[in-house]
């Protein structure tokens, strides 16, 4: 059963067991790290000031993806950047009737569209055409292309010069069989290649949904027909949910990746521009066309008792320039201890990681793999030495989310995932994540239908031969925010450049499997972040040097007592710095600020304390 059906079923989201079958009986360890970082700096674009987090969007539909998150940020590499995301401004959720494409432009200096305090209009790419679910790409002859999903109309791509507006874009249809939904597309040159899915409500060649590969080579003007690579068909796939696959191309090389919650996770590769393939698998499921509605019992060890198994649940994919493919990958553990009931299966929420493979390692094989597994002979015990992202142990317990109330429902997800990946000119790799915050200092209390900790954005950097810990780059955009769904423009140089959604509530509105969240405006962000992430740019999140903010709540006045302080740093919910304040620290005028909530950070001689500030 494809995930796409998944989100259907009833799920019990477990956070705080282990299976008890023959595999898995022992308590789950935990990296070494105690204590995540925190970016916390303004960063210099083109000379120009950025402060932490650009607004470069709103929205209210809260879910950019269903699975893996696309390629939505592009960097020109002149200092220039293109970004595309999920929009809908109306009240009418789910069904969302103008939902599209938003779209914006960096030409160096400002944005096309700029945003203040409040959501600006519902402008799309597609005008009033119900579609969204963008993907975009810079062809060489100065163009830009977005595919969406399909319309009624059919149309599923849109083009016009790289930056020329956001109104102005010029239908491309594609002439494929039939329609394409959650594309993910990729380009070199002015070829363009593009997954997706058929139309769910579409049985194609025994599959449903049917994974399928097209290519454009004059930049949208005409394709070539729907492809099947050998070793993705029906004899390997009874179908793969929207968005559980991710595409990049480098000159002639091209690569996809498909990952579905009960499946194999593969690799197909082309070094001819599409032409032909070859087949690799980085996990192995452990059955093969497994059935959620009447599948036979995962039991390896024949004891009875549905195994609990390592799948991938999220993946990204980025191939340099000497052709090498690389995968940052999600884990989730999971059991289906009734198959044939087709209902509820279990998760556990506090056992997923993040892993890093390339197409010259073998199948199966990690950084961290001990030498003598391969990966579907890994379980809880064993996989966690591959995690190069995980969720923090901030409170030092020893025990994963322990500090963790509930952390928002997003399908068939952990406690971290929605890993996105890029490269440097020098070959370092970075990959984005979302991982729950534990402790009340990242508790919604009134969250619903209960409290729950938000998730924030975390980078994981492998600068040579070493991966370093993850680093949360997202602090100052405000502690009590949800911070979801980054995607990485591919190319890093002196930065690297980030988009991701910032919710004030913890989970979705949308989605059937999410937990009924009020329908509130989310910004669409942009960050830039200086390179590498060095530890001299960074500082803890935990407070460890002693600093008093009081009162809070306050109103009209705010003291800070703290031992030497140099200077304070006030920002807004998006991060943007509004006061820099040099004396009079213990009589800070706040009555000119609106209601809401602030971060104010204290540097002092002994270092550096985030500390956040409601204002009444």
């Amino acid at each position: 059963m494809k995930k796409l059906l998944t989100f259907m079923l009833g799920v019990l989201f477990v956070t705080g067991i282990v299976a008890q079958d023959g595999k898995n009986r022992t308590a789950v360890p935990v990296k070494s790290q105690k204590k995540i970082i925190s970016l916390g700096t303004c960063n210099t674009l083109n000379s120009k000031l950025i402060p932490d987090a650009v607004p470069v969007g709103f929205t209210n539909y809260d879910l950019q993806t269903n699975d893996g998150i696309a390629k939505r940020l592009i960097n020109h590499g002149d200092g220039t950047f293109s970004t595309v995301w999920i929009q809908y401004q109306g009240e009418t959720l789910p069904g969302a009737p103008e939902r599209g494409s938003g779209y914006n432009y960096y030409d160096g200096s400002s944005w096309l569209y700029t945003l203040l305090t409040e959501p600006g209009n519902n402008i799309t790419i597609e005008g009033s055409q119900r579609t969204g679910w963008p993907a975009i790409v810079a062809l060489d002859d100065g163009t830009e292309y977005v595919a969406n999903h399909a319309n009624t109309a059919g149309y599923f791509g849109w083009t016009q010069t790289i930056g020329a507006s956001n109104t102005g874009w010029t239908q491309k249809n594609s002439d494929a069989s039939e329609p394409l939904l959650w594309p993910r597309a990729a380009v070199s040159g002015d070829t363009i290649h593009i997954f997706g899915v058929v139309d769910y409500d579409i049985t194609y060649n025994g599959q449903s949904p049917a994974p399928i590969y097209l290519r454009s080579t004059d930049g949208g003007d005409t394709w070539d027909g729907l492809v099947q690579p050998t070793g993705i068909g029906s004899t390997f796939f009874d179908g793969i949910g929207g968005d559980s696959y991710a595409i990049d191309a480098n000159g002639d090389v091209v690569a996809f990746v498909l990952f579905d919650i009960m499946s194999d996770c593969v690799l197909f590769k082309s070094t001819d521009g599409g032409d032909n393939w070859t087949k690799k698998i980085i996990a192995d499921f452990p059955v093969n066309l497994y059935d959620w509605e009447g599948g036979v019992l995962i039991d390896e060890d024949t004891d009875g008792i549905a195994d609990t198994c390592t799948t991938v649940n999220n993946a990204d994919v980025v191939i340099d320039d000497n052709g090498v493919v690389h995968v940052g990958f999600s884990t989730l553990l999971i059991v289906d201890d009734d198959p044939g009931d087709n209902a509820a299966s279990y998760f556990f929420a506090y056992n997923n990681g993040i892993h890093y493979w390339n197409d010259t390692m073998d199948e199966g094989y990690y950084d961290g793999t001990p030498t003598s597994s391969s990966f579907h002979e890994l379980y809880i015990s064993d996989v966690t030495e591959m995690w190069i992202g995980w969720t923090p142990d901030l409170d030092e317990s020893g025990i994963i989310g322990d500090g963790i109330t509930g952390s928002g429902k997003y399908g068939f997800q952990g406690w971290c995932g929605y890993p996105s990946i890029a490269l440097d000119a020098s070959d370092n790799i970075y990959i984005s994540y979302s991982a729950t915050m534990e402790g009340d200092d990242y508790l919604k209390l009134d969250a619903n239908p209960e409290p729950q900790n938000f998730k924030h954005i975390l980078v994981s950097q492998k600068i040579g031969s070493t991966w370093e810990d993850p680093i949360d780059v997202t602090s100052v955009d405000g502690t009590n925010a949800e911070n979801i769904y980054c995607t990485l423009a591919k190319n890093a140089d002196t930065h690297l450049y980030m988009q991701y959604q910032w919710d004030n509530e913890p989970g979705l509105n949308i989605n059937t499997n999410g937990d009924g969240d009020a329908a509130t405006y989310n910004y669409i962000l942009f960050k830039a972040i200086p390179l590498p992430i060095s530890v001299s740019e960074v500082k803890s999140i935990e407070n460890n040097i002693a600093v008093m903010v009081y009162p809070n709540p306050a109103n009209d006045i705010i003291n800070v007592n703290a031992n030497n302080i140099k200077y304070i740093e006030v920002y807004n919910i998006l991060g943007t710095g509004i006061m820099l304040i040099k004396d009079n620290f213990d009589n800070i005028d706040v009555s000119t600020l609106s209601s809401g909530s602030y971060v104010f950070k204290v540097t002092t001689d002994e270092g550096v304390a985030v500390k956040k500030v409601q204002i009444n």
